[in-house]
């Protein structure tokens, strides 16, 4: 593995596409269940790319790995209200 920042390159352009990306599945992926939505980890060095998931973390833990500061963050993420209502109509 390459060192840190260095896997994902292309500039913050690349790097806001990628994580609203993952948002995206995330929503989309967030129901329909019980009560709706689901709890996502992700692993980021990255405070600023975490700001493009758009949601607050429930709770995070520092690690250190090859000298790099990450955190361990927790999400829960609710679906869709689109998909909330069409559940509900269902």
């Amino acid at each position: 593995n390459p060192p840190w920042d260095l896997r994902l390159q292309g500039g913050d352009g690349y790097l806001e596409e990628v994580w609203t990306k993952l948002w995206d599945f995330l929503k989309r992926h967030a129901g329909p269940m019980e009560g709706g939505g689901l709890t996502a980890w992700v692993l980021s060095g990255n405070k600023k790319t975490r700001q493009y998931l758009k949601i607050p973390k429930d709770e995070q833990h520092l690690l250190m790995s090859g000298g790099v500061d990450l955190r361990w963050v927790k999400y829960t993420v609710l679906p869709r209200k689109e998909q909330s209502k069409a559940s509900a109509e269902e």
